[in-house]
């Protein structure tokens, strides 16, 4: 009997101290300063990549069905010496208790009204939902109203992912932009880090990225169509090979023309040729390619096809030039030049 009795006051003893954890718990839970505290802690972690400067969360929800709810989150961090402001709305955990075992699966995460903020870029109202298929894999959707990329907007974006230990992968990209449309997909490995990108973009109107390099793309009137594939490292650009295409009806100004002189025989620099460059006028094209690449880390190839009846024009060169701080470097060389 007095065995019995202790086992007793020992079963009562856990079951409260496991009553107390639980209500712990679910009082951490339901603290908006507990989600501030975890996310600084993680955030500012000497390998994290990033450091956080401040983190604001107005209202935070817990339910014992394992449902979090988590509303205006306002956060600034920066990423390689760029500042970044995120602003979410509301971010939804169903099942959360799910997270925490390998072998499980069902967990879902939804994050509503999300804004992305800095010098470089923005996004605008982006959702993302995430289904837990097992342990740390997760496949679902992204969806975002709006993306400025200093000046090119990009609309209705949509993409499939799918997160795991070792890399996220946007699948299915769609968007809209400059008058045409871009698709592709992309990888990002989490334990190199490096990100591979594929893009197709069709009818692009060149008017609508003239600021990224004016002294080009401003004498380029009509719409622009090809191929687009980056690989990095973290920071920077590894490789690049883009081909692109000016579509039927597209037209040059001669003075582009001016800087392949060179390269173009002499027979081809008609007296309309010479006079064309020098009014800068415009001449229609009826085949139109360049083909960019790198094969080397400090030099990027342009592969240039160009033929005018018009201008009685046929020229196939390439050219070499230098990018300055090297190809890792180019993202920001050519920010620099817009």
């Amino acid at each position: 009997m007095k065995n019995n009795s202790i086992l007793k006051r020992l079963l009562t003893s856990l079951a409260l101290i496991l009553l107390l954890f639980v209500g712990l718990v679910y009082w951490v839970l339901n603290k908006p300063q507990a989600t501030v505290a975890v996310i600084n802690f993680a955030g500012n972690q000497p390998d994290s990549g990033f450091s956080i400067k401040s983190i604001k969360v107005s209202q935070q929800q817990f339910r014992l069905s394992g449902e979090l709810i988590i509303k205006q989150i306002e956060m600034d961090f920066v990423s390689d010496e760029v500042l970044y402001s995120i602003n979410i709305d509301e971010f939804k955990a169903k099942k959360l208790y799910k997270l925490f075992f390998e072998d499980m699966f069902g967990s879902i995460i939804d994050v509503n009204g999300m804004d992305v903020r800095s010098e470089l870029s923005n996004i605008e109202d982006a959702s993302i939902t995430l289904e837990q298929e097992q342990g740390y894999n997760f496949n679902g959707s992204l969806k975002v109203s709006r993306i400025d990329v200093q000046g090119v907007m990009a609309k209705d974006t949509r993409a499939k992912i799918n997160i795991s230990q070792e890399k996220i992968e946007l699948s299915d990209i769609k968007l809209e932009t400059c008058d045409g449309f871009v698709q592709g997909n992309a990888d990002v490995y989490l334990n190199k880090p490096d990100f591979e990108i594929n893009l197709q973009l069709e009818g692009l109107n060149a008017a609508m990225l003239e600021h990224i390099y004016p002294p080009v793309l401003s004498n380029v009137k009509g719409k622009l169509s090809g191929n687009m594939f980056l690989h990095g490292l973290q920071g920077g650009i590894e490789n690049i090979e883009c081909d692109f295409n000016m579509n039927q009806g597209s037209e040059l100004n001669a003075v582009l023309l001016a800087a392949l002189m060179a390269y173009i025989p002499d027979q081809v620099k008609t007296d309309k040729l010479i006079k064309a460059i020098k009014g800068q006028e415009l001449f229609s094209v009826d085949k139109g390619q360049i083909r960019v690449y790198n094969e080397n880390d400090q030099t990027l190839s342009s592969n240039i096809l160009l033929q005018s009846k018009e201008m009685n024009l046929d020229v196939n060169v390439t050219v070499d030039f230098n990018i300055e701080g090297g190809i890792r470097n180019l993202l920001k060389y050519s920010l620099n030049k817009s």
